[in-house]
């Protein structure tokens, strides 16, 4: 059964992933919001399917909710810092490969986010991909332990 969801997980991933790539980008030369909402559920998800599985980690994850606050407030997030702060979360312990196809597939999207940019709009493309990943994570730290085994229990199906 776990090996079914992993499978379907990655599908549904790559699936999303070349419809974004497909989408193009907005008239104002970023790309299209769906990848955006995309960007945000992978984060959501993310985070609440590893603070699900490991209570002790909401704290790590309050502090990049918290620093990328922080960097979006002054409009100064620039892609290493957001690449900085996704990598000192603690995800790379997780033992559920359903949270990590979760995580690379938000990795991937941002990747394809910033790649569809003009160069005149990385930045603010960068900051919209790090408003998409603070909104994402600020639902899952805000979400009771219930809530969080629900969205994993959906992840899961």
């Amino acid at each position: 059964m776990k090996n079914k969801t992993i499978i379907i997980l990655t599908i549904l991933a790559l699936v999303s992933i070349i419809g974004i790539v497909s989408s193009g980008c907005a008239s104002n030369g970023r790309p299209a919001p769906i990848t955006l909402a995309m960007v945000k559920i992978a984060a959501n998800s993310g985070a609440s399917v590893a603070i699900a599985d490991h209570p002790d980690w909401r704290p790590a994850f309050v502090m990049a909710h918290d620093e990328l606050g922080i960097y979006l407030a002054n409009g100064k997030l620039t892609g290493e810092q957001l690449a900085d702060i996704m990598n000192r979360l603690p995800v790379k312990e997780l033992k559920s490969n359903t949270a990590r196809i979760i995580i690379s597939s938000g990795v991937i999207l941002f990747d394809v986010y910033i790649s569809q940019a003009t160069d005149v709009n990385k930045v603010a493309a960068i900051a919209d991909v790090g408003r998409a990943i603070y909104d994402g994570i600020d639902v899952a730290i805000k979400s009771s332990p219930e809530q969080l085994q629900a969205v994993k229990a959906t992840q899961l199906r």
